[in-house]
């Protein structure tokens, strides 16, 4: 059995662990956290910053979601977390906004890259 020193990796561990606890199976579980699109954690000193491209759903109805990560992180006794923060993480350039571009007809996709 590996064990995981890094706080980092424990925090990730435990949010995974925290969405299996609430999905009926781990079908379900892996769905949600898909949907969810988290591109990074971190962790310091305290506070946990969860980069998604889909914040809305880390976020969940009324908040109940994140609500219920931060309160299974602030249960963890080897972390101490006194704050989870959520960050929009965008990527360059969409799918829509490159149709957008390429409608030009004088478009010289040379000159883009």
């Amino acid at each position: 059995m590996t064990r995981l020193n890094d706080s980092r990796s424990k925090v990730a561990l435990e949010i995974g662990f925290y969405v299996r606890s609430i999905s009926k199976d781990v079908k379900e579980a892996t769905e949600q956290m898909d949907a969810m699109k988290i591109t990074e954690v971190d962790y310091k000193d305290g506070v946990v910053s969860i980069k998604s491209t889909r914040p809305g759903i880390v976020i969940g109805r009324k908040g109940e979601l994140i609500n219920g990560i931060t309160s299974a992180l602030q249960k963890m006794k080897d972390v101490k977390v006194s704050k989870v923060v959520i960050i929009e993480d965008k990527p360059a350039i969409d799918l829509y906004s490159a149709l957008y571009i390429f409608q030009y007809e004088n478009f010289d996709r040379t000159d883009w890259l």
